[in-house]
């Protein structure tokens, strides 16, 4: 994991945003297009009398194989909102990985982040969406794979948030 203020210049892939904590909104993003960092851009300042303030880059992982799906939602119930990203990797290719991974942040700003990978080399993931598939009303995980020819649900299984 690591910091920076340098935007990029490649572009970014796929943007999402999110709330982390009661007073910290965030962008995820995958970088550069297609790319191989997923990023969370934290610090931002919301709301009309907001004074623009540069914002703190958080590389969450630097090990994506043409990362390509993003969410943002609160799959834990708790008051923050986790990360879910989904790369489709090179099929064949040597050293490309395939997969779907939640990053939770660790502290309300956001400066610390746990992965949990959902599915490794089983899903050439090009898009993910959230979604209370059986109404347990936790969010789940749906997600498509053009190369690996499938989709699959991930259903939510955590336990409830303590109050």
């Amino acid at each position: 994991m690591g910091t920076g203020t340098e935007m990029p210049s490649a572009g970014i892939g796929e943007i999402r945003i999110g709330e982390i904590s009661l007073d910290e909104v965030v962008l995820a993003t995958i970088e550069p297009m297609h790319g191989n960092q997923l990023v969370v851009y934290t610090h931002l300042k919301q709301g009309v009398d907001a004074q623009l303030v540069p914002a703190t880059r958080i590389v969450l992982s630097d090990k994506l194989s043409e990362g390509h799906a993003l969410a943002i939602g609160g799959l834990l119930g708790s008051d923050g909102d986790q990360i879910v990203g989904g790369w489709r990797g090179k099929p064949g290719a040597p050293d490309s990985t395939t997969g779907v991974a939640v990053w939770t942040p660790l502290d309300p700003k956001g400066e610390q982040w746990r992965e949990t990978m959902i599915d490794a080399d089983d899903m050439a993931c090009e898009d993910l969406q959230l979604a209370d598939l059986n109404g347990d009303g936790k969010l789940d995980i749906i997600a498509s794979g053009r190369a690996t020819r499938n989709s699959k649900i991930y259903l939510n299984e955590t336990a409830p948030a303590q109050p």
